[in-house]
């Protein structure tokens, strides 16, 4: 994600009092967002931390590791470990957002940040593809093979999708001291050519797509064929939560990715807007790193306790069901 020493103002344009309104502006944001950084990822990870490892310990302690509960560790785990790399962040945002980690951490820190969203949204695709299945098709529901191997999958296509991170990440050094950002050109400092804005649009449209619009096609379609099966009642409690983690995803990134693709088009086409977006991308990552934190407190609050026993319980129904497919099935096979 961008940090505020990214957000870069052609100054020839500007009469001398013009350019030290903007360089007071600039340092009054960054001032600003300095503190809501800091304070939020701090929120952020000390917060994170403990509930996803508790989620990840009751899980692999007390919970039957099939279908539903499969689907939460991995989300789980992929939080913790973009938690685990926040510290990078606040230290740089607490030394004025100089980065002094390097250029491997610098492209590790943002490779973790898109590896995640990308994680996040196939495992939340391919979770809901998976209740759809176990409705339609009882005999593939709660299949440990399965969900393994859409676990698998979602970690490598994020794994895939993320290395632009690795590419285009770079320690550049400005007025401002070092800073992490973006570099799509070939050349130190950075400015803007045509090749380089290509390979920007380039990326952002490959963020968003798979990382917002495909997921919610898929998931939309999926909630649209389990409406047309019978809900049991054992199952509304996992279906509500599972809901809400798939919507508090979305929310959490939208606002990264509208103000993204506003940014990007300004850059094309510079207008009076050009810097309140660059105030907001900053504002949207803040919101975005809140998504790592948010699962574990909804899963106390809408299960009143971090048993999480409505994950065994829906991996139980899903078995049920399986037998009973199997059973009826074989009754099919003896009759004919």
């Amino acid at each position: 994600m961008d940090s505020p020493n990214n957000l870069s103002y052609n100054y020839e344009d500007y009469n001398d009092s013009a350019m030290t309104e903007m360089y007071s502006t600039k340092t009054a944001l960054r001032i600003s967002l300095k503190y809501i950084y800091v304070t939020v990822y701090s929120a952020v990870m000390l917060v994170g931390v403990p509930l996803n490892l508790l989620v990840i310990v009751t899980i692999l302690c007390k919970l039957d590791r099939r279908g539903g509960a499969m689907w939460f560790l991995g989300l789980a785990i992929t939080d913790l470990i973009f938690c685990g790399f926040l510290p990078f962040p606040i230290v740089s945002a607490w030394n004025d957002f100089n980065w002094g980690f390097g250029t491997i951490l610098c492209k590790m820190s943002s490779y973790v940040v898109f590896m995640t969203m990308f994680n996040t949204a196939l495992m939340l695709t391919f979770m809901n593809m998976n209740h759809v299945l176990s409705k339609l098709l009882p005999c593939m529901s709660c299949s440990q093979n399965l969900c393994s191997t859409m676990l698998l999958l979602s970690w490598l296509l994020a794994a895939l999708l993320s290395i632009p991170s690795l590419l285009f990440r770079a320690v550049e050094f400005t007025v401002n001291g070092q800073v992490c950002t973006d570099n799509y050109e070939n050349q130190y400092p950075s400015k803007i050519t045509s090749e380089g804005l290509m390979r920007n649009k380039a990326v952002m449209y490959m963020r968003l797509i798979f990382g917002l619009l495909l997921p919610l096609a898929f998931i939309t379609i999926c909630c649209c064929l389990g409406i047309l099966k019978r809900t049991k009642k054992e199952e509304m409690q996992y279906i509500r939560i599972s809901t809400a983690v798939t919507v508090a995803y979305f929310v959490c990134w939208v606002p990264y990715h509208a103000v993204s693709a506003l940014q990007l088009k300004s850059i094309s086409s510079p207008d009076s807007h050009t810097h309140v977006l660059q105030m907001l991308l900053p504002a949207t990552n803040v919101v975005a790193a809140m998504n790592s934190c948010i699962k574990p407190i909804m899963y106390r609050f809408m299960d009143r306790s971090f048993g999480l026993q409505w994950m065994d319980n829906y991996s139980l129904i899903g078995k049920a069901e399986k037998k009973d497919s199997l059973e009826a099935a074989e009754m099919n096979e003896g009759a004919e």
